[in-house]
């Protein structure tokens, strides 16, 4: 008995079960799934919600179109008006707003 513990084995009990390697991959996969998926994707998120939350007046935006705006008015929490070129007005939604322009 000394013999397998100088080893570096332990001696299983009767009725005792080993570990299942299965489970420990799906476990290490899993994890790596959400470290380099999910939890990246929830970072977004959050930056783009913060990006249309706080847009207000004079700030220069790209929609997701590819028109090219500046905020006249924030109407709500979900629309603007925003003037495209002069004299030219038109209302969107917060979310066609893909970027701010610095």
């Amino acid at each position: 008995m000394s013999q397998l513990y100088a080893m570096g084995t332990t001696p299983t009990e009767p009725g005792a079960t080993a570990p299942n390697p299965l489970l420990s991959l799906l476990v290490v996969i899993f994890g790596l799934f959400y470290f380099l998926f999910i939890r990246p994707q929830q970072k977004q998120a959050k930056e783009r919600e913060k990006l249309l939350k706080d847009l207000k007046e004079g700030d220069k935006v790209v929609l997701v179109s590819g028109v090219y705006a500046v905020v006249d008015k924030v109407e709500d929490e979900t629309t603007l008006r925003l003037k495209i070129a002069d004299g030219v007005l038109v209302k969107a939604a917060r979310t066609a707003v893909e970027r701010v322009q610095a």
